[in-house]
């Protein structure tokens, strides 16, 4: 999770109004909403839904795996509006 937190740091400090930030990791449940949001939020002074827009899509990839390369497996992202609706 420390990466996570890391990264969303480094995002937040660069983040522009405007911007769409979409987490791909394996993670669990909530933390886009929990975890990054309130980081992107704090480190760059922008609102989550209004000023900026975040979304999550799970690691789909197993490096290695040729039969399930990117190509052949379907890629799912969820998002929320400034309503928190999904």
């Amino acid at each position: 999770m420390k990466y996570v937190k890391s990264a969303a740091e480094i995002v937040g400090r660069n983040l522009k109004k405007g911007a769409i930030v979409i987490l791909e990791s394996t993670v669990y449940p909530g933390v886009t909403e929990e975890v990054v949001a309130p980081i992107l939020e704090e480190e760059s002074g922008l609102k989550c839904g209004r000023d900026f827009k975040i979304g999550y899509s799970p690691e789909r990839i197993n490096p290695g795996d040729e039969a399930h390369a990117l190509n052949k497996v379907t890629k799912i992202v969820a998002g929320m509006n400034e309503n928190k609706e999904y």
